[in-house]
């Protein structure tokens, strides 16, 4: 029996009147108090949730906050290599070198899509921050070889391979054994080799990589990248294979086969492996890119519009917008495509291929002299491209420029005597200067190259 004295139970204190009854607004907020630290629980448990945080603390440039942020986000994700990237910049920028070059390693052996989107992730000022505050270091600590390892990185994401290749021969020099046993120096060796065009060397560098740990799927990824440069088509979608095997989640293998099937034009077979590179990685811009090529080689312009529009919406890139001005261009919507063909070149003023795109656009809309200041600087870029001649002594026909469309295709022609194109237009040129025997000459050779 409870004791007169003893406080009464909370249903018993209900009843008289000694605890108040929660009213249902009261009661509200305790549930949306609970939801959201439950919210917040979740969110922090959330390697995505501190890398956005970790972005938010650099766009004020509040760099220990935000290096904190990307820790926390590597702590839960080890192998989110947005943060390790964008953390070994906070690091630069906070004086850390060596612990920003182990970032950068660290990024380097995670599973990125592609090399575009690793270099991408940095701005080239921020590159050079990070090649600034490594250069500082490389003499003068002990962690020389993780130093010279990123900063071969860095040099790498600023296309200056040269640089690159010197600093792998210091560390070959200087850490022999270390080199000779690390399945990972060799695969970088033989990425700077393939950025080079040096393609046995970097097959060589990659199989030896494979040689010493034969789980290295990078290498059997890179190998077989440069295999299907070499046109050693079933050689290289079987290194594809054997990534797949080691690792079957890694969208950049689906991509890489895609892309070989594509050259096949094998292109359902293509878009298979482009969409599970999709389905494993939402964020990788470049196989929405070149899904859309496939679509657009296919014919369906507008499906492929739809992912190039994906792909600049992740990472806008000179391609991708040129991609999607060729696509827009078979659509005729020339304004549409010139207007991609700006963005792609200024972002790849060296494109000479938009140039040439962005000619043809203006053509199409009675730009003639426009075109031929296009066709100009595509030629200046790239002068041993028969179609660039063609093309532009076709805009020469157009301004009735005779003589001058005459000397482009005679050009064309020097650089391919069978292209059938510039034999047909070198015939109208002469027609309109009165050579007929030399037109006739001509189309009777177009006709014979054509059957």
């Amino acid at each position: 029996m409870a004791d007169e004295h003893s406080t009464p139970a909370h249903s018993d204190a209900l009843a008289f009147g000694l605890v108040k009854q929660p009213t249902s607004l009261a009661v509200a907020n305790r549930v949306t108090t609970t939801l959201l630290l439950t919210r917040r629980v979740v969110e922090e448990s959330s390697a995505g949730y501190w890398y956005e945080k970790g972005q938010q603390h650099a766009e004020l440039e509040q760099w220990p906050e935000a290096v904190y942020c990307w820790r926390q986000c590597t702590e839960r994700e080890p192998t989110h290599w947005r943060a390790l990237i964008r953390m070994a910049r906070g690091l630069a920028q906070l004086d850390k070198p060596e612990l920003a070059a182990q970032a950068l390693q660290q990024a380097f052996g995670s599973d990125y899509p592609g090399w575009n989107e690793f270099s991408g992730q940095l701005q080239p000022d921020e590159w050079l921050l990070l090649r600034s505050n490594l250069e500082a270091m490389k003499n003068s600590t002990q962690e020389g070889y993780i130093l010279l390892f990123g900063l071969t990185l860095v040099f790498r994401a600023l296309k200056q391979n040269e640089h690159a290749r010197r600093t792998l021969d210091v560390m070959q020099f200087i850490y022999e054994s270390q080199v000779q046993s690390s399945a990972q120096w060799n695969y970088l060796s033989g990425c700077i080799w393939c950025d080079a065009r040096q393609w046995d060397k970097a097959i060589n560098d990659y199989s030896q990589s494979i040689s010493l740990n034969n789980n290295y799927y990078q290498s059997f990824l890179h190998r077989g990248w440069t295999k299907f440069t070499q046109n050693y088509y079933s050689e290289a979608i079987a290194d594809y294979d054997q990534v797949i095997a080691i690792k079957p989640k890694y969208a950049a293998a689906y991509f890489n086969r895609g892309y070989v099937k594509f050259i096949q034009k094998e292109y359902d077979a293509s878009i298979a492996d482009y969409d599970y590179a999709i389905k494993l990685s939402p964020k990788y811009a470049t196989a929405y890119n070149y899904r859309g090529l496939a679509k657009h080689d296919q014919g369906k312009f507008e499906e492929a519009l739809a992912d190039y529009n994906l792909s600049i919406d992740i990472q806008p890139m000179a391609s991708s917008y040129y991609h999607r001005g060729n696509s827009k261009l078979a659509l005729s919507d020339f304004i549409g495509a010139l207007s991609d063909y700006d963005e792609a070149l200024s972002l790849d003023p060296k494109f000479y291929q938009a140039y040439n795109n962005r000619g043809i656009a203006k053509s199409n809309i009675e730009d003639f002299i426009g075109a031929v200041a296009d066709y100009d600087r595509a030629i200046e870029i790239n002068s041993i491209t028969e179609q660039l001649y063609n093309n532009r002594g076709t805009a020469k026909l157009d301004l009735e420029e005779f003589y001058g469309a005459l000397s482009d295709f005679n050009y064309a022609l020097k650089l391919n005597p069978q292209y059938v194109k510039a034999l047909n237009n070198r015939a109208r040129a002469k027609e309109n200067i009165g050579d007929l025997t030399g037109a006739v000459e001509d189309r009777e050779s177009a006709s014979k190259f054509n059957n």
